[in-house]
């Protein structure tokens, strides 16, 4: 809803025609472009430097000279929104992000009628929070972190004694994926003057400044903007942004608000009378009363959420003059976020979730820390959230044998779940381990021939038919062989440096070339 309209009537500017040229102070030069909206008070057109006109990166905002909302902002700006004093707040407070735009440039001018208007250079957003809603891009458990970021800009603005006044979800500007700055500074007001707060006082012509449906009580009863409206302000956005963001809710202006039968037709929003605005009220005042703080937490529909509740109390406990407590405010947000997160029918379907800023222990989308993420056989990425024991108890064994054979015995060891007696061979992986003390001479022989033994050729896993010729001695030396001790012992020998030989090779080999290995072996008939 836009804002109710003010006591005072302001002008609006007619539309400036497309290329016109605007010098600020400085004499820099700003080329207008096409009309990109319509604020409160005055049009926002798109624009690029003079000095890069193609460039159109920057917008301006334009208002009669007469008006008082473009001044005020542009006196903020000029002040605080520079980015020496931006970049300092930053590194005072650790904050990686500060949700203030920044100042660029600002002026006068006079249109083609001769009107005289004030103009604000600042730069161009991709879009806002409203549009995000509205393309359902978040879910609820995103809203928690966008409202993180409006408490750390706010607090920036009351450190130097000013409040909004109108935080909402299109006053919230977009410039990365996960980075939102409030703007907008047209109702921004002094809640301090000389280190002394404004009285507790109602003014009838301040009642109902601001959004209606956000406005807080202060404003309903006319009292002077204070940070404490400002805190209730960003609450009733809060719940309004928790609905939004279910899936098939919807998306009026008022939707999740405990008013919204109220001020939810568009035919009453457009002139809502005196009667409607007091029941309003009068709402209000009964959802932030300590007693029936649940309302408000019922309102979103998402079950007994606790820490929205303690947040609740906790901004209706707030004295006129109290300072906020941003950081308490902030820990009950994230709670807040962790609680959402576990409602699985609210798990975010998109690629990449949003991420606190300014939050030192930010997470990946799947909620693992990117310095720990692996990756396993299949070539997906995993999570390591700490050494389990077995890869510990893999590293010790690795380190008691010394001479490496653990890895063929790995290769050549035989599945003691095969089927029908079936000995495989099985390939390495990053789960296998090596023997648990080491193996003798003896024991690595007798597992190398048992692997490589010819009696296993009809059940090689290899589809490729294998022959193996038959040992045929010569007639001649048939006895020799059979009775000569001296000769088998030498065979045996020679067999045994072979077959050493043929280890040490299969060590450098893979599984492919160790299969083809045993094939020739066989073919050479050492068995």
């Amino acid at each position: 809803m836009p804002r109710t309209a003010p006591k005072h009537a302001y002008k609006i500017v007619k539309p400036i025609k497309k290329g016109f040229e605007i010098t600020d102070p400085s004499g820099k030069g700003w080329i207008v472009g096409e009309a990109i909206g319509q604020g409160g008070f005055g049009c926002i057109y798109s624009a690029s430097s003079k000095d890069d006109p193609k460039s159109k990166k920057y917008v301006l905002k334009i208002e009669p000279q007469e008006n008082g909302p473009l001044f005020t902002e542009s006196h903020f700006y000029t002040r605080f929104c520079k980015q020496k004093l931006l970049d300092d707040w930053k590194a005072q407070h650790r904050l990686a992000f500060l949700g203030i735009p920044r100042f660029i440039s600002k002026g006068l001018f006079e249109t083609q009628d001769g009107l005289s208007c004030r103009f604000l250079v600042m730069d161009r957003f991709r879009s806002s929070f409203e549009d995000c809603l509205n393309d359902k891009e978040f879910v609820p458990s995103d809203i928690p972190s966008i409202a993180i970021q409006a408490i750390d800009a706010l607090e920036y603005i009351h450190s130097k004694d000013y409040v909004h006044a109108d935080i909402k979800a299109s006053n919230l500007l977009r410039m990365d994926d996960n980075k939102f700055y409030l703007a907008d500074f047209g109702l921004i007001t002094l809640y301090r003057i000389d280190g002394k707060h404004k009285p507790e006082k109602a003014n009838p012509k301040l009642r109902d400044n601001g959004t209606l449906e956000f406005c807080s009580r202060d404003a309903h009863a006319g009292l002077p903007p204070s940070r404490r409206g400002d805190m209730e302000i960003l609450l009733f956005n809060l719940i309004h942004w928790l609905y939004r963001a279910q899936p098939n809710a919807d998306q009026g202006p008022c939707a999740g608000l405990p008013w919204n039968s109220l001020i939810g037709d568009p035919k009453v929003r457009a002139n809502v009378p005196k009667p409607i605005r007091d029941r309003l009220a009068d709402a209000k005042i009964e959802a932030m009363d300590p007693s029936k703080a649940s309302i408000l937490v019922n309102a979103v529909g998402l079950g007994q959420l606790s820490a929205l509740e303690s947040l609740v109390l906790a901004i209706g406990a707030l004295g006129y003059e109290s300072t906020p407590d941003y950081a308490n405010y902030k820990r009950l947000l994230k709670s807040l976020q962790k609680n959402l997160a576990t409602i699985p029918s609210l798990a975010s379907k998109r690629s990449s979730i949003l991420t606190e800023v300014n939050n030192g222990d930010t997470r990946s989308p799947r909620g693992c820390r990117a310095a720990a993420k692996t990756t396993n056989d299949s070539g997906r990425k995993t999570c390591n959230r700490g050494t389990p024991k077995s890869a510990v108890a893999e590293k010790k064994s690795r380190t008691q044998t010394d001479d490496g054979n653990w890895y063929l015995e790995a290769l050549l060891s035989v599945s003691p779940n095969s089927q029908s007696g079936r000995k495989d061979i099985q390939t390495p992986s990053t789960q296998t381990t090596g023997p648990s003390i080491r193996r003798s001479e003896r024991n690595r022989r007798l597992l190398f021939n048992f692997v490589f033994d010819s009696s296993s050729a009809e059940e090689d896993s290899d589809s490729e038919p294998e022959y193996i010729p038959p040992i045929k001695p010569s007639p001649s030396k048939k006895k020799k062989v059979a009775t000569n001790r001296n000769d088998s012992n030498a065979g045996e020998q020679k067999i045994r440096k072979q077959t050493t030989s043929a280890r040490a090779t299969a060590t450098q080999t893979s599984p492919n070339l160790l299969k083809q290995l045993e094939r020739e072996e066989r073919r050479r008939k050492f068995f």
